[in-house]
């Protein structure tokens, strides 16, 4: 399964639940699924570098980098406050939103990390989290390759 997939199968029933379950407006479930797409994007890009930091270490690189949680935290942070602006939702309703923001973010780390290292253990293509800027360098039917 590739990246868009994962995300559609991932994000899908949150959108449906989050919009049903904060009783959005159509503008509001617009937004909603603004920020939760950015979830899952930030996440994928937590997700690929987590498995980076897992590579240099399997392969005995010099000096492993280490996960800097700090940038991560600060992002998500900043996620936080721009769905509470632009939802503009009571605080029990935000919070349910958060949780929502929340597990978009988990699922884009773990389908990063599932298609990264089925890349790395297999001759499966890669399918980068950028993926509209990857598709948009070769022809539609030419696959990714390892770089």
């Amino acid at each position: 399964m590739g990246l868009r997939a994962a995300r559609e199968r991932a994000l899908r029933p949150l959108i449906e639940r989050s919009s049903r379950e904060l009783d959005l407006d159509a503008d509001q479930a617009r937004r909603m699924r603004s920020l939760l797409e950015s979830a899952w994007s930030h996440g994928t890009n937590n997700g690929q570098e987590q498995v980076r930091v897992w590579v240099e270490g399997q392969t005995g690189a010099p000096a492993p980098t280490e996960l800097d949680p700090a940038p991560i935290e600060a992002e998500f942070e900043d996620l936080m406050h721009r769905s509470a602006a632009a939802l503009d939702l009571a605080l029990p309703q935000a919070a349910l939103a958060w949780q929502y923001l929340t597990d978009a973010w988990i699922a884009g780390i773990y389908a990063a990390q599932e298609l990264l290292l089925a890349y790395l253990t297999t001759d499966q293509p890669w399918d980068p989290p950028n993926e509209e800027a990857a598709s948009a360098d070769r022809p539609e039917d030419s696959p990714p390759t390892k770089p």
